[in-house]
């Protein structure tokens, strides 16, 4: 999951069916695992539908064990393998519970067995007028639930703004993890300097005429492929679930320099300003592979450890589905 800032038709039963190849079937799902680290009191979980609240503060110095199991360099279970990437903190290789030091709230699902999955879609919506410099709310597909140096991508907010308020999609390789620092990832399983490697990350920022208050509008982000270029895509959506109309809409190739330019929709000026794109990755991010992956689909609300007013609601999720 990012720590800063920066669903098809088929799915909504009120809408005509606008059937297409490259859509996925949707399906709902539950987010049965949570993880709470100084969670509001108001907080409260749900199978399907959660209202996360900004969460509290930590102590200076603390930390807690990660709640979902995770162990520094041991990727969890079904996913198995080798890490990569392998993480080390002053020269010595990370082993025992990964360690949480901000605050977060979250609820998780996982993909079991052979089920697989290439794309997401949430109901809900991320109330616009929050002004929390620090705090991110996200909906996000992760290859696996420990977040360290995964693949991920999906959708975010950053509170520190209010006036407009921006929801992104986003995509990521190598998530949270910085050549300097207290921990560094490497590719191969050795503490050299060679073998570093840093997150990189794109992402558009929806335009601001999006009602972000509005718990009837549907996020989804899904990989297909398309025949004519010969290559794995995202398309990414807003879609209104009373009517079926598609708010907004976007192809994005990973594949290219500049991966918003070849659909001009996705730059789509409102109110005399067109929606910011910033891209770190390269032609090499691994699109391919999330066409049919394993993974998870996390909600969560995380923050900089600053001061908030108590019970503070962020994000509201009322339906998760994952495309098949």
């Amino acid at each position: 999951m990012r720590t800063r800032a920066l669903p098809a038709v088929f799915l909504l039963a009120s809408a005509p069916l606008a059937l297409c190849q490259s859509e996925p079937e949707w399906k709902r799902v539950a987010t049965p695992l949570h993880f709470n680290y100084r969670g509001d009191a108001k907080q409260v979980f749900g199978q399907h539908s959660n209202l996360f609240y900004l969460p509290g503060r930590f102590a200076p110095g603390e930390s807690m064990d990660d709640q979902l199991g995770c162990r520094n360099n041991e990727p969890p279970q079904p996913h198995g393998g080798t890490p990569p990437p392998f993480w080390y903190a002053g020269g010595v290789r990370l082993a025992g519970p990964r360690q949480i030091t901000t605050p977060a709230v979250g609820a998780v699902y996982k993909t079991t067995g052979s089920e697989r999955m290439r794309g997401l879609a949430f109901r809900g919506s991320w109330y616009p007028e929050l002004s929390a410099p620090g705090a991110v709310g996200a909906v996000f597909y992760s290859n696996n639930h420990c977040y360290m140096g995964t693949l991920e991508y999906g959708f975010q907010r950053d509170y520190s703004w209010s006036s407009p308020a921006y929801v992104g999609f986003y995509y990521q390789k190598y998530a949270n993890c910085r050549k300097d620092g207290a921990a560094v990832c490497h590719a191969t399983d050795d503490n050299s300097r060679a073998s570093i490697v840093e997150e990189c990350a794109a992402g558009i920022n929806l335009p601001d005429d999006i009602d972000l208050n509005n718990p009837d509008k549907w996020y989804q982000a899904y990989v297909f492929w398309d025949a004519a270029a010969r290559k794995h895509k995202f398309k990414v959506e807003v879609v209104d679930a009373k009517t079926g109309h598609r708010d907004w809409e976007c192809i994005v190739d990973p594949s290219a320099a500049d991966p918003f330019a070849g659909d001009s929709r996705c730059h789509r000026t409102v109110n005399g300003r067109t929606n910011f794109s910033q891209n770190s990755c390269d032609a090499s991010f691994p699109i391919s592979s999330l066409y049919s992956a394993a993974g998870s689909v996390t909600l969560t609300v995380t923050t900089n450890n600053a001061r908030y007013p108590e019970h503070t609601p962020a994000l509201r999720v009322d339906e998760i589905r994952i495309g098949q």
